[in-house]
């Protein structure tokens, strides 16, 4: 933790674990990134990105009970795809690779 502000320290201490390790949810994890100056720290920032990862949580596919509307779903493909081509740049090719194959009729 000697890279971490100060005031990133702070807040990282509430979730460190019963063994001392320091788990944090994804939401931190962003706000870790975006206090260590990081370009996907610095994407959290953006209220698109934000507002996507909250309609998520809020869904039966996370922390939630609403139904993962084709709306949301969609919203948070858009907001996530830039991050995703910036960590992994070969990220549609990879894709494109990974789909299950179609057996023809």
């Amino acid at each position: 933790m000697s890279k971490v502000p100060e005031v990133a320290k702070e807040q990282l201490e509430r979730f460190r674990n019963e063994k001392g390790k320091v788990q944090i949810p994804l939401r931190a994890s962003y706000e870790l990134l975006s206090a260590l100056g990081d370009e996907i720290g610095k994407d959290w920032e953006q209220p698109k990105l934000r507002d996507a990862l909250s309609a998520r949580n809020e869904s039966i596919a996370a922390h939630g009970l609403k139904p993962v509307t084709e709306e949301v779903a969609t919203k948070l493909k858009e907001a996530i795809e830039p991050l995703l081509e910036k960590a992994v740049p070969r990220i549609n090719e990879l894709l494109e690779e990974a789909k299950f194959p179609r057996l023809k009729p």
